[in-house]
């Protein structure tokens, strides 16, 4: 095959642009070149053909237009390989992509589009055939000032893994470190699919440097793979002794000089007031107006989590990238409500627990039936939300409900008709009309020895049900179906 030099290939190219016919005997190539697992097209990508038996030679080149079509006229027959690059290949690791292509005598026409392996061949690719199966996370890690890739650092990716033994149903914490290159790019292999992930990045040393905020992802099942850049900053701890809402944590809230401002509607495009705006690392919230706007500042830069909870509605999260003395606009639309399971008709006659006598003689808290419906609550979490001795962690990512822990950032006990259970658990299994009653006790000691024997729980039968979770005294919350407490 003839080398075209570049002022030909150029007149070639500008004349195919003008609609110039193909030169006899020699064929039009043509492709749109586009990633076929997302569909997004890659405009002004540069693509190349070269003879496959001396791909040294410098062929015929090419630039995607903005719907990403690219043509190479005047090829003649034989055997070719056509390759494109483009930024976004460098972001996941890919130099160039490449394909083989016959061009056959006679054919006018020849339509090839171009993508770069999508999937598990793209895992297989950058991962090696061991993480087959298995999902993958990479990016790059640049600094939230001026958005350059950060040349050492470190990014931790954590899920839960359900684990059955002899002990029963337990929840293992499973962790990935991977290292970030000199250009900030980060690649963490053998990721599950399909399930919440917590996913943060660290710049420096170990224990040292920026990082960003430990952000909740999830790797679509289709694709097996997620891109996602992380920003990190410093952000100053704030050590004021400003009282704080009873259900934050007692860890230290940190501040920074970036805001987030938006807007909240319903389905219908309603404004909606008086949703919750969380930032759980500023430790800040705000409440939307009447034109369902917020406005929230202080707030520390790098890639951090912001959480919507409203009664009624399902919560949302959502991970967003700040940046120092700028504004960063967050939408969170439509609002989905919460289905309402059907009325549940309970025959029971009488208290099986003694929780109403409790209430009128322990020192713990009590909710009842009434006081979960005037709450309108939507989940065990949200009745939980506020009450004395508990506080709220964050939107668990299973449930998409509240999660709620002890006070001193301790995990708290959770117990169901007498038998020890995770609150996701319970807001899996039951709707908040289901409930009649729940005991709060701001350690387990406090609980009446009804309940607790030594550190033995004890059902309504009075057989042991195990052990709780006495981690530092933390709190004990106790819930009865309406099967016992009508």
């Amino acid at each position: 095959m003839r080398t075209v030099p570049f002022r030909r290939a150029l007149l070639l190219l500008t004349g195919a642009a003008l609609g110039a016919p193909t030169l006899p005997g020699q064929s039009l190539v043509t492709g749109v070149v586009r990633d076929t697992v997302s569909g997004r097209i890659f405009a002004g990508a540069a693509i190349e053909l070269v003879p496959a038996s001396a791909p040294w030679l410098s062929g015929f080149k090419a630039r995607s237009d903005s719907v990403g079509r690219y043509t190479i006229p005047d090829v003649a027959a034989g055997r070719y390989i056509v390759g494109f690059l483009h930024p976004d290949l460098d972001s996941v690791g890919l130099s160039q992509v490449s394909r083989p292509l016959d061009v056959r005598a006679g054919k006018r026409r020849v339509s090839v589009d171009l993508s770069p392996p999508g999937g598990m061949a793209l895992i297989a690719l950058l991962c090696g055939p061991a993480a087959g199966g298995d999902g993958a996370v990479l990016g790059r890690v640049r600094a939230a000032s001026d958005g350059r890739g950060v040349q050492r650092g470190r990014v931790t990716v954590q899920w839960a893994l359900p684990n059955i033994d002899a002990t029963g149903l337990r929840t293992d914490r499973v962790e990935r470190v991977t290292q970030v290159a000199d250009d900030g790019r980060f690649l963490a292999c053998g990721v599950p699919t399909g399930v919440p992930i917590v996913v943060q990045a660290h710049a420096g040393d170990t224990g040292h440097g920026s990082s960003s905020g430990a952000v909740r992802l999830e790797v679509p099942e289709e694709a097996a793979l997620l891109h996602r850049d992380l920003l990190v900053a410093d952000a100053r701890a704030d050590s004021s002794s400003r009282p704080m809402p009873a259900d934050w944590s007692a860890t230290t809230p940190l501040r920074g000089t970036a805001r987030i401002a938006g807007r909240v509607i319903t389905v219908n495009d309603a404004p909606h007031a008086g949703a919750r705006i969380i930032v759980p690392d500023a430790q800040l919230e705000v409440l939307t107006d009447s034109s369902g706007t917020f406005q929230l500042a202080g707030l520390p830069p790098g890639t951090r989590t912001v959480e919507l909870v409203t009664i009624g509605f399902v919560p949302q999260r959502q991970v967003i990238d700040l940046r120092p003395g700028r504004d960063a606009v967050v939408r969170f639309h439509p609002l989905d409500r919460v289905q309402e399971l059907d009325v549940l008709t309970v025959r029971a006659k009488r208290d099986l627990t003694g929780f109403h006598r409790r209430k009128r003689t322990s020192t713990g808290t009590f909710l009842t039936a009434e006081d979960i419906a005037r709450k309108n609550a939507y989940s065990v979490g949200e009745a939980l939300v506020g009450v004395n001795g508990l506080r709220y962690t964050g939107i668990d990512p299973q449930t998409l409900k509240p999660a709620i822990g002890g006070r001193f950032n301790c995990s708290a006990s959770f117990f169901l008709d007498g038998v020890s259970v995770a609150l996701a658990d319970i807001d899996g299994m039951l709707g908040v009309r289901q409930i009649g009653g729940i005991e709060v006790y701001t350690n387990a000691w406090e609980a009446p020895p009804l309940l607790t024997t030594g550190a033995r729980f004890l059902g309504p039968d009075g057989r042991d049900r195990g052990a709780p979770n006495l981690n530092s005294g933390c709190s004990t919350v106790v819930v009865w179906t309406k099967s016992y407490v009508p």
